[in-house]
């Protein structure tokens, strides 16, 4: 296996001589396996541990065998704990794509400050296999379903040439200690459903099912090299750019043997949806004037062309109308605006039983005076987050929360007087809020009209 590897990392340019390289090591056989075959090799290495927090007393132990594990081959170690359930709540993430995301910034931020050249994760084939799967449930395209990149940036994967059952032998050979996540034996996260349960219906179908897949990934990879050339050469004939804005010939759009595809490869770089594209494709025959936001640009449809602008700063936020929401839109049940739906229900407080979902909120009805206001943010917003002891600007929560341009412009403000109520499916406040002496709860839901 060492000569694989060795193969594997001169054949892909993975590591070069003299480099140092990070390690992302989580305690399993994949990455302390990975730890072991780089060591003999004469790779120079650190180890980063990202410590999720999410099963107790087994986060700290792994940890702990993750330190010994470093002090075991003498290289440095670096360690970060994060409350990942929070996190995944505050960006309206899975756990999962929390955890992902928490560990490739560590990774980015240990590689900026130690000069590390690149970080290395111990993802081997039956992972890009999983992938595969995943992303084909989640309508991928091409580039989905051509499996896990050997490299990624930064990022390089020197364990992708060998599979789960040759690196478990490789442990057991070389008497490797190593810790067992057993959440991965339960079916909860979607990719352990991918492995627990469907791989083995298909080994059922066909015993090699594995290497049959595989083989379909590499000859997708094929696939798509053919198919990214045939875009590039295509995007040159079609595509005029100056330095602000962007000319797409409809004629060069609906010539192309797809022009559904190509328009998609090219609005998707402009942060438009799927379902962006098949209405701007609607709408490519007819008449001018129709226009599409994403959340960084603006297209607007020409007589012979698709003519895409970024959105100004300027435009970051804009004067909104202010909309009253009286006692009797309350008690109707629902209150519509453009962009935004607002559903009212009056609960008693002995039969409250909060959810947590950003686009319902919760405040104590007796508090309320009327009438509520719908508007948009304005500069200088500040108000305090619901569980928070200080005010926050609104400027700041956005950036917290990633909230694009656009959305910025179109996320309604629930007031009441002076005070802000909810960022309507963000964050509500502390104000007027349920407490053991109310008796009246109006839980507000939010749902987009867009």
């Amino acid at each position: 296996m060492i000569e694989t590897l060795k193969k594997h990392i001169a054949e892909n340019g993975l590591i070069t001589q003299g480099e140092k390289i990070l390690l992302g090591v989580s305690g399993g056989p994949d990455s302390v396996v990975m730890t072991d075959m780089l060591h003999k090799i004469g790779i120079k290495f650190g180890i980063a541990h990202v410590n999720f927090q999410l099963r107790d007393a087994e986060s700290d132990a792994d940890e702990q065998f993750v330190r010994e594990l470093a002090h075991k081959y003498g290289v440095a170690i670096h360690v970060r704990k994060y409350d990942t359930t929070m996190y995944a709540e505050q960006k309206g993430l899975s756990i999962e794509m929390a955890a992902r995301e928490l560990r490739y910034k560590y990774f980015d931020e240990l590689m900026d400050t130690y000069g590390y050249t690149a970080t290395a994760v111990a993802h081997h084939r039956d992972d890009a296999i999983e992938t595969f799967f995943l992303n084909l449930t989640r309508g991928a395209g091409i580039r989905g379903l051509t499996g896990i990149k050997v490299t990624n940036g930064r990022i390089i994967r020197p364990l992708l040439c060998y599979s789960r059952k040759e690196i478990e032998k490789y442990a057991k050979e070389n008497s490797l200690n190593y810790r067992v996540d057993h959440t991965n034996l339960e079916s909860k996260f979607a990719r352990n459903k991918v492995r627990n349960l469907v791989i083995p219906i298909l080994e059922k179908i066909n015993p090699s099912a594995r290497n049959a897949i595989t083989e379909s990934i590499l000859y997708l990879g094929m696939a798509r090299h053919i198919y990214e050339k045939s875009i590039g050469e295509t995007l040159l004939k079609v595509e005029r750019q100056t330095e602000n804005t962007t000319y797409i010939d409809i004629n060069g759009i609906l010539s192309f043997v797809e022009p559904s595809c190509l328009l998609h490869e090219i609005l998707s770089r402009y942060g438009f949806s799927k379902a962006q594209c098949v209405d701007v494709m609607k709408q490519i025959n007819g008449p001018s004037g129709k226009k599409f936001y994403s959340d960084t640009h603006l297209l607007e449809k020409d007589r012979n062309s698709l003519i895409i602008s970024k959105l100004s700063n300027e435009t970051e936020h804009q004067s909104h109308p202010v909309l009253l929401i009286w006692e009797d839109d309350i008690l109707s049940g629902v209150f519509c605006s453009s962009g935004c739906s607002l559903s009212f229900s009056i609960i008693n407080n002995k039969d409250f039983l909060p959810e947590r979902n950003p686009n319902v909120a919760y405040f104590d009805y007796n508090k309320l005076t009327f009438p509520l206001e719908l508007t948009g943010w304005e500069a200088g917003d500040r108000f305090v987050p619901f569980g928070a002891k200080y005010s926050k600007k609104l400027s700041d929560l956005f950036v917290d929360n990633k909230i694009s341009l656009l959305k910025k412009r179109r996320t309604p403000i629930l007031r009441c007087g002076d005070d802000i109520l909810w960022v309507v499916g963000i964050r509500a406040s502390n104000y007027r809020i349920v407490d053991q002496e109310t008796k009246q709860i109006l839980k507000i839901t939010s749902n987009s009209l867009e």
